[in-house]
This record gives C-alpha cells, structure tokens and sequence, in this order.
C-alpha cells in the first residue's frame, strides 16, 4: 500500500489555501485592534469571497 504524500496528491485545493490565509491576516490584524476572533471572521468572509471571484469562471 502506497503513502498518498509519495505520491503527491493532497485534500487542500488552491482555492482552501487562499481562505487559510485570509482567516490567518485577518487573526493577524484583529490582534493589533485587540479583536482577534471577528477579524478571524472578516478574513473568512473575504477569502470565501476571493475564492468565489477566482474560481467563477471555472465552474461555469
């Protein structure tokens, strides 16, 4: 039986990778304003909303 990390595949997609860091800036600012969960929440927002806008044209 094969180890799926030898052969390169993954569970993230790209388009996860730009909600992760979204959610992780938006952390990372809410803790300079001492609000770190809503900017957590504000970046999930506006990664999904990227995701959206970049993958459109995909599913169409």
């Amino acid at each position: 039986m094969g180890n799926r990390w030898d052969e390169g595949e993954s569970d993230v997609n790209k388009g996860d990778i730009i909600i992760y860091a979204c959610v992780i800036i938006g952390a990372g600012i809410g803790l300079i304003l001492d609000q770190a969960f809503p900017g957590a929440l504000v970046g999930l927002g506006v990664g999904y909303l990227i995701k959206q806008a970049m993958y459109k044209d995909k599913e169409e």
